[in-house]
């Protein structure tokens, strides 16, 4: 199991219904502002992807890198690219480090802010002071450092990876409702989500099967 972001994601699906959506200034800014977000993120996918392999010649120098630590794999291959238009490789590495430290502050932040609205959503008419900012932020903040000292969080990309994909296929299929409510053509958005329905459940259960993956 993977994230594929730039691809598909069940977790933006969840971010744009309520975070996105209510900064647009009108409804055909859905279109260029989600569009060019995913165009983006695949360009970084495909950057990423290019670093984790192509930068290292054989898979067997990818495995002696990532044995030093995950995140290395990045910064010293994205270092080994700008070497070739005349970077130092010191300053590539420095660079490809820093890069990836703030896309990881980013997403902690992303996270941490969805995790507010989603409570203050989900639970505050139960439980009113969940609708209070910092309350919220602290639950958030707490959840995560139970994750990280438990060393739970360690299992997170297999879990958030499946469960990212399986919310996208419940994304396609609730648009495949609405287009058959409106009479419209609907197969290019529900033949999409069994697959990702089917291969993203055949994944897990295989993963589950392996002890190793999990």
């Amino acid at each position: 199991m993977t994230i594929a972001c730039g691809a598909i994601s069940g977790w933006h699906s969840l971010v744009s219904s309520s975070g996105t959506a209510r900064q647009y200034e009108k409804e055909t800014d859905a279109l260029p502002v989600g569009g060019g977000a995913m165009f983006m993120e695949m360009a970084l996918a495909i950057i990423a992807l290019l670093t984790a392999t192509a930068a290292y010649g054989s898979f067997d120098a990818y495995k002696e890198q990532l044995a030093k630590g995950g995140g290395s794999v990045f910064a010293v291959g994205l270092a080994k690219f700008l070497s070739y238009i005349g970077i130092p490789h010191t300053f590539g590495v420095a660079y490809g480090s820093v890069f990836l430290t703030i896309m990881a502050l980013t997403i902690m932040y992303l996270v941490v802010r969805f995790m507010r609205v989603a409570s203050a959503e989900f639970l505050g008419d139960h439980i009113p002071v969940l609708r209070n900012v910092h309350v919220g932020t602290a639950v958030a903040c707490v959840l995560w450092l139970i994750l990280i000292w438990t060393g739970f969080w360690q299992r997170i990309w297999v879990l958030f990876s499946g469960s990212n994909q399986v919310i996208a296929s419940l994304a396609l299929f609730l648009v495949t409702i609405w287009l058959i409510r409106d009479g419209k053509p609907m197969n290019w958005t529900l033949i999409p989500g069994i697959f990702m329905y089917v291969t993203t459940i055949a994944a897990l259960v295989i993963t589950a099967g392996n002890p190793s993956k999990r």
